[in-house]
């Protein structure tokens, strides 16, 4: 005479706890990589928001040099743009696409640019970022020296 034995088909409690377990590391593993991207994302994006602006300013400078005309850097925050104004016509523009840009440091938050293409009064240009954190870059009187903060 023949048994049969039984198999159960359900998982036991160490099975059970052993894949949890599992699924845990990964799951903590992946929300630390993903949070690490994420700040990683908005110090890039940051950096080249700096460099963009810092390179709208120059091409101002370059402007005002090369034509032997005095010019202004007007920060607009309600447009959340930079403007570069020649007496009152506006040659170019930078829009702050996902930054959001602060008043100014300046009067009339606009500042002036000489014939020879250099800066007459120093400031503050300030933006946010996705983290809503001040990101501030200063300009310097006479040489158009840019720091960033």
């Amino acid at each position: 005479m023949r048994y049969k034995i039984k198999r159960k088909k359900a998982f036991t409690l160490i099975e059970l706890m052993i894949s949890l377990s599992i699924m845990v590391m990964i799951t903590s593993i992946t929300t630390v990589s993903i949070k690490g991207f994420i700040n990683y994302k908005i110090r890039l994006t940051n950096e080249i928001c700096k460099s963009e602006i810092h390179m709208f300013i120059s091409m101002a400078q370059m402007y005002c040099y090369s034509k032997c005309r005095e010019g202004k850097i007007r920060v607009d925050a309600k447009e959340n743009k930079l403007l570069f104004i020649y007496r009152s016509n506006t040659i170019d523009s930078y829009s702050l696409k996902s930054k959001v840009l602060a008043e100014g440091g300046f009067s009339n938050n606009e500042f002036d640019i000489n014939f020879s293409g250099r800066i007459k009064k120093s400031g503050n240009i300030t933006f946010k970022d996705e983290k809503k954190v001040d990101n501030i870059i200063t300009i310097h009187v006479g040489t158009g020296y840019l720091d960033e903060n």
